[in-house]
C-alpha cells in the first residue's frame, strides 16, 4: 500500500555540499562470453512502469497512481549497461510527489519478495532537485554538482526528518549523471537518456493537481 507523504524542506547549501532536504525490476543483465550484455524482460506489477521503456512509459507520467522507475547501472560496469540492483522511483503527484531509492528484491521465507527502501525525497526537495538540474536555482547553473541526503520513510518519533545515510549526487555538464551513494560507495548511476526521462516525468508529476 502506498502512503501519501508531505514533504519538509531542509535548508540548502552551495554546490558540492549536502543540500537538505520501489527496486522492482523489469529486466536483468544476461552476459555470456563473447556476447554483449542484454536485458531480459520480466513481468511488471500493474502499478509500475520502467522509464527506460520510452515512449510506452510516457503515457503514465501524468498518472499519480502509477510509480515510474529508473534502474541504475554500475558505475564501472563489467559489461555495457550492467545494472547495479538499485532503482530510483517517482511516486504520487503534486504536493505528495516522492522520489525514493530502493535496492533489489529480498526473497522472504514465506515466498514473498520485499524491497529495501534506502530513503526518500519529498515534493519540495524533488522540486528543488529538478529545477537545479535545469540550472534554474540561484545556487546552481549548467555543469554544477550537488548532493542531497535521503530521508527515512518512517522516521522515529523522536527524530522527525531523520536521514538514512544515503544520498543522491548530481553531476552536471555535457554528460550529466546522478549517483546513489552511501558514504563514498556508489550504489548505482543514472545516465542519459533515462536521466532525461526521469527528470521530465518528475516535472510532470510535480505540476499535477492532486488533492
Amino acid at each position: 500500500m502506498k502512503l501519501k507523504r508531505k514533504a519538509s524542506l531542509v535548508a540548502a547549501a552551495p554546490s558540492a555540499a549536502a543540500i537538505p532536504k520501489s527496486a522492482r525490476f523489469s529486466s536483468e543483465i544476461i552476459s555470456t562470453a563473447g556476447r554483449p550484455a542484454e536485458r531480459a524482460s520480466t513481468p511488471l506489477r500493474p502499478f509500475e512502469a520502467d522509464l527506460a521503456d520510452h515512449p510506452a512509459s510516457a503515457k503514465h507520467w501524468a498518472d499519480p497512481a502509477m510509480s515510474l522507475f529508473a534502474q541504475l547501472e554500475e558505475l564501472y560496469p563489467a559489461d555495457p549497461g550492467q545494472l547495479s540492483g538499485c532503482s530510483l522511483y517517482i511516486n504520487e503527484g503534486g504536493r505528495y510527489t516522492c522520489l525514493s531509492a530502493e535496492i533489489a528484491y529480498a526473497p522472504q521465507k514465506d515466498g514473498s519478495v520485499l524491497n529495501h527502501r534506502l530513503g526518500d525525497l519529498g515534493a519540495e526537495e524533488s522540486k528543488w532537485l529538478f529545477e537545479a538540474m535545469r540550472g534554474n536555482t540561484p545556487l546552481t547553473c549548467d555543469g554544477a554538482s550537488f548532493v542531497l541526503p535521503l530521508s527515512e520513510q518512517y522516521p522515529p518519533r523522536a527524530t522527525p526528518g531523520a536521514f538514512t545515510g544515503a544520498t543522491l549526487a548530481y553531476f552536471g555538464g555535457h554528460d550529466p549523471e546522478m549517483r546513489l551513494c552511501v558514504g563514498s560507495h556508489c550504489l548505482g548511476v543514472l545516465r542519459l537518456p533515462v536521466l532525461m526521462f526521469f527528470r521530465e516525468c518528475a516535472s510532470v508529476r510535480l505540476k499535477l493537481d492532486v488533492r
